[in-house]
């Protein structure tokens, strides 16, 4: 009985299936990992992105209560101005 050699591996042809089969399913899981791996790299990028937005609305809101904080102590001092103007 003769066996049939498959060319491109040069092995008998029944291995050689086995192992293009093997290679197959390795080649889909490595494709399967990297559509994963870019899937989470672009949902970091949101996350980031997002963490970025949130923090800068957060120091927005920092200056506008800083800002109010400013306005009410210069109100207050204007207030006392008038006061000691007024008693002069």
């Amino acid at each position: 009985m003769m066996r049939r050699i498959d060319r491109e591996l040069d092995l008998p042809s029944h291995i050689a299936r086995k192992i293009k089969a093997r290679f197959e399913k390795l080649r889909k899981e490595k494709e399967n990992i990297e559509n994963r791996l870019k899937a989470l790299e672009k949902q970091h990028e949101i996350m980031d992105h997002q963490t970025i937005k949130d923090s800068l609305a957060t120091i927005g809101d920092v200056i506008l209560q800083l800002n109010k904080k400013l306005n009410d102590l210069d109100s207050r001092l204007k207030a006392i101005e008038e006061k000691l103007a007024s008693q002069a």
